[in-house]
């Protein structure tokens, strides 16, 4: 599965959290208008790259909080 995130303002630690199973993944990244993060989770293809204005994707793991889990829905 792919997550997108594109901030409409200023969000501070972007996440996204699963009511049923209580997984989550957190961004610890305060993210400006217009940035965009996509995270893919799909088995063996795991990773986070982000994106903001017309800047190149770069590689945005490292901003991956520590206790999230890729989550699949």
């Amino acid at each position: 599965m792919i997550i997108e995130f594109i901030a409409k303002g200023e969000v501070s630690n972007p996440y996204l959290f699963n009511l049923d199973s209580r997984e989550q993944i957190k961004i610890n990244k305060t993210l400006q208008a217009g940035e965009q993060i996509r995270i893919n989770t799909n088995y063996g293809e795991k990773s986070v790259f982000g994106k903001a204005g017309n800047a190149e994707e770069e590689n945005y793991f490292r901003y991956l909080d520590y206790n999230s889990d890729f989550l699949q829905l």
